[in-house]
């Protein structure tokens, strides 16, 4: 693997621009999809805001009140866990 690494870097420079000219060829904005993964992003509750919904919530349903996540199944599942990922919280 690290033989098709040195390769890339040999032919292309670096691995950014290994990736840009990848997507010239197949008609890609790389600034388009950066700023797609922002809007993305942002979409995406801080722990204020995350806080504030949920102490809206426990008054009007009582700290006893269960909480569910919605994954990408569109199914909802128990929250287990709450733990950091590289500086982002992750719910599940």
């Amino acid at each position: 693997m690290s033989d098709l690494y040195d390769l890339m870097i040999e032919k292309f420079g670096s691995a950014e621009n290994f990736i840009n000219q990848l997507c010239d060829k197949q008609g890609i904005d790389v600034d388009e999809q950066k700023e797609d993964f922002k809007k993305e992003r942002a979409k995406c509750k801080t722990i204020d805001e995350l806080i504030k919904d949920l102490k809206y919530w426990k008054k009007v349903l009582g700290g006893d009140a269960l909480v569910n996540i919605e994954d990408s199944s569109g199914y909802n599942s128990d929250v287990i866990t709450c733990y950091d990922d590289h500086g982002t919280v992750i719910i599940g």
